[in-house]
């Protein structure tokens, strides 16, 4: 399972917080967690720019 999200600075302690909380097993395989910044986005759809 692969999960994205993109969320506010402010809520990033939080956010991971919850995901090592709920994720955990204690087994190989229970992933990694990457924070990093949006600097721009783009709908495919509307070939439009910004979030």
């Amino acid at each position: 399972m692969m999960l994205m999200l993109v969320v506010e600075d402010s809520e990033i302690n939080q956010i991971v917080d919850l995901i090592n909380e709920n994720a955990f097993t204690g087994n190989i395989g229970d992933g990694k967690l990457f924070v990093s910044h949006v600097d721009e986005a783009y709908t495919v759809r509307s070939r439009s720019k910004g979030l």
